[in-house]
């Protein structure tokens, strides 16, 4: 086991030799066992260090002598306080003329009298005395400007300001918010220098040991950083950076990039895309609905004249018939998808499907961008697969996950609509079916990968940098498309899954396949019409049921059994 430690300063000394190269650190703790270490062993924190010195500079270093000073003069103060905070009372008895001379006696009974006096007490005397109190009547030294002076150079010793200390005089807000500045900007310094340190010293050490390079692969790179300290300040600057941005004078990568974040390739993820675009659209076809039912009763209540409804002239209408004829033209009229029962269902849009493709195809760039680096450094197979393609599998899943969700839900509602409502899918339920296709998504993918991975085997072994980057970088390409391939049809079988799963909870034994092409496949043509058991191995029943090939519009079918038609 092995651990860090912390050690004193103060009782640290450094042992160099001639030409000043440090041999070792030693530790005296004053028992007389000094402790001496390596200079590997031991990670030196220092700051400010003067060329030639082995330890940093403390802040006030340069102000020592002003501090010194500083209390010198606070503690004559004290001194000329408790010196003048009681007054000294000087009693004079007897008059300078003859006959009227103060006794002995006179004095001795003076003096009794006053000892025995009372702290509240007072003391009546004739004419022949007099008391005086003698204190500094206005002739001791003030000492505050002297205060003040080498109060204000300790301070600037320090690098702060009077309000920062808490001493407020005149200054307002705005002046000490600029004077505060400076002393965040000195924090910031410090914990920047911290963090240098840290990351060089105590991360990087640990993540050589683990295997990884945080110094060639800059997806291996930790860095130890701080909380902002100056919040108001950061405000501001992000406030700046998006009214820049919806002022249309920057980019959104670039607004992003001035407010400390990495730019996004998704932007499905952002609130407008996830809620706002959702519920204007869920606006908008509840318009269109309630439209369309005020429309449908008025023409069946009162058809506008004895000859029908008029047809405008200009682009001809789509007719709406059982089968489906719009699926073929999904670039054109991707949202809408005439089912049939001649009802319009909002599918999962080509804006989503073409966005998710998207995403798929960035993390394959970065993967290829890894095999190359990795490919270049002669990493093994083993490495490469446990830190390049694992972590590539994993983000798939991740990403494909809520798409395949949203597509599972869309199949339950539609199954429910045709079954009249009847058949009910738990969230465990829907989250295990959306794991299930997951790992049918994965599986896919990695017989892409297999494939690439025999080019990159056979890249290792060329000699030139160039040619193994070429033959890399071929081999994603050319197998790019089949991300596409396989979002479209994973996200068609989740859809028709999610159909499978009503008919299990609703209790039918089978459901059957219907093409939807004018111009289906061979395989499409074959398997239409036969009857798909419900209760079988997961595993199977999902290479059953659609879809059977890229862009395959065939859809599960599901009919009541025949005692409850």
């Amino acid at each position: 086991m092995a651990g860090y430690f912390v050690l004193p300063a103060t009782s640290i000394q450094i042992a160099r030799d001639d030409t000043g190269k440090l041999l070792n650190y030693q530790q005296d703790t004053g028992n007389g066992n000094a402790l001496v270490f390596k200079p590997e062993d031991v990670i030196h924190f220092h700051y400010k260090r003067p060329r030639g010195r082995a330890f940093g500079v403390p802040f006030i270093y340069n102000a020592l002598d002003d501090v010194k000073i500083l209390r010198q003069i606070e503690e004559n103060v004290a001194r000329l306080i408790y010196r003048n905070l009681f007054p000294l009372y000087q009693y004079k008895v007897g008059l300078p003329q003859a006959g009227f001379e103060a006794t002995d006696d006179e004095i001795e009974d003076l003096r009794e009298t006053i000892r025995d006096m009372p702290m509240d007490g007072g003391i009546v005397v004739p004419e022949r005395h007099e008391i005086t109190v003698i204190g500094a009547q206005g002739q001791a030294i003030d000492a505050s400007e002297y205060l003040r002076h080498f109060r204000q150079r300790v301070f600037s010793g320090l690098g702060v300001s009077d309000s920062v200390m808490g001493i407020g005089d005149s200054a307002n807000k705005s002046t000490s918010d600029n004077q505060a500045a400076d002393l965040i900007d000195g924090v910031k310094e410090f914990q920047s220098n911290f963090a240098t340190t840290f990351t060089a010293g105590i991360i990087n050490e640990l993540l050589f040991e683990g295997g990884f390079d945080p110094v060639l692969n800059i997806d291996d790179e930790v860095t130890f950083e701080f909380f902002e300290i100056a919040l108001d300040a950061k405000i501001k600057k992000e406030n700046h950076a998006i009214q820049l941005f919806t002022q249309n004078a920057i980019t959104h990568e670039e607004m992003r990039t001035a407010i400390g974040r990495d730019p996004v390739s998704d932007e499905g993820r952002l609130y407008f895309n996830m809620v706002t675009s959702a519920l204007a659209q869920q606006a908008a076809d509840n318009t269109m609905q309630q439209q369309a039912a005020n429309n449908a009763g008025d023409n069946k209540n009162q058809p506008a004249n004895q000859h029908g409804k008029a047809k405008s002239p200009g682009k001809p209408k789509r007719e709406m018939t059982e089968d489906v004829q719009d699926l073929d033209n999904l670039e054109e009229n991707a949202t809408n998808v005439l089912t049939t029962q001649s009802v319009m269902v909002n599918l999962y849009s080509e804006k989503d499907i073409s966005r998710l493709s998207e995403s798929s195809r960035n993390m394959w760039n970065s993967l290829r961008e890894d095999m190359i680096n990795m490919t270049e450094m002669g990493k093994a197979q083993d490495f490469i697969q446990r830190l390049a393609i694992e972590p590539f599998k994993q983000s798939v899943e991740s990403t494909f996950y809520p798409y395949i969700e949203d597509l599972l839900n869309e199949g339950i509602s539609k199954a429910r609509n045709e079954l009249g409502g009847d058949g009910f899918v738990t969230s465990s339920n829907l989250k295990i079916a959306s794991r299930e296709v997951a790992a049918l998504v994965s599986k896919s993918i990695g017989r892409v990968i297999d494939d690439v991975l025999t080019v990159v085997t056979k890249a290792a072994t060329e000699e030139s940098v160039a040619k193994r980057a070429s033959l890399i970088t071929g081999a994603f390409e050319s197998n790019q498309y089949r991300l596409a391939f396989i979002t479209r049809t994973e996200l068609h079988r989740a859809y028709n899954y999610g159909k499978i799963l009503v008919a299990e909870s609703a209790g039918l034994e089978t459901v059957t396949s219907k093409t939807n092409s004018e111009n289906p496949s061979q395989r499409c043509t074959d398997q239409a019409g036969k009857p798909i058991a419900v209760n079988q191995p997961k595993v199977d029943l999902l290479k059953q049921i659609p879809a059977y090939h890229t862009n395959c519009l065939c859809t599960v079918e599901l009919a009541k059994p025949a005692e409850e038609v």
